[in-house]
């Protein structure tokens, strides 16, 4: 599947949310490198140093990381829309805290759900030029044109064409829109 992607031009992304400590993380990113995926996604609960532990491993691996920042499913506020009491008393909401760690650690990219209009907004104008990688289209809600001109540079769609009767038509369909 890698090698087909590949030759296509694109990237091969392994989204399984790597969410353990370094030496486990570093095990499964050499293996799946080996597979021949470019990149892996990774859940900033790891905490700062897991995180950076991390990236700097993908990255002599020569595998990129992108971070969860928020996802796009219903429960996402849950968790990522948390709001966490930091030592010094003041509040921080658990996405900004995955965001300030994703910089910190120079991860490849973000994910931050195409749902999330506001959110998106947010990071966006202090993404650092980090690109965002977007889930949630058509299935969980996510407008492509919206979360486009909110500041996702990638779309993740999956549902919304496997599902469809004419893949090809609803492609061309999302790419129409993009285009005007």
């Amino acid at each position: 599947m890698n090698q087909l992607a590949h030759s296509y031009g694109l990237q091969s992304i392994a989204d399984i949310k790597l969410n353990d400590i370094p030496s486990t993380n570093e095990r499964a990113i050499t293996h799946l490198s080996g597979m021949g995926f470019d990149a892996v996604t990774v859940n900033p609960f790891i905490g700062a140093e897991g995180l950076q532990d991390t990236v700097i491993r993908a990255h002599e691996l020569r595998c990129g990381i992108l971070a969860l920042v928020y996802m796009s499913h219903k429960g996402a506020r849950f968790g990522f829309g948390s709001t966490l009491l930091e030592s010094n008393n003041r509040s921080m909401q658990l996405y900004r805290k995955f965001f300030q760690y994703s910089i910190d650690s120079q991860v490849d990219g973000i994910v931050v759900g195409a749902n999330q209009i506001e959110i998106l907004k947010e990071i966006s104008c202090g993404a650092n030029k980090i690109p965002i990688y977007s889930p949630g289209l058509g299935v969980q809600g996510g407008d492509v044109k919206r979360a486009s001109d909110s500041g996702t540079d990638y779309f993740i769609i999956g549902r919304t064409i496997f599902e469809s009767e004419d893949p090809i038509r609803v492609i061309t369909g999302l790419r129409q829109i993009l285009d005007h």
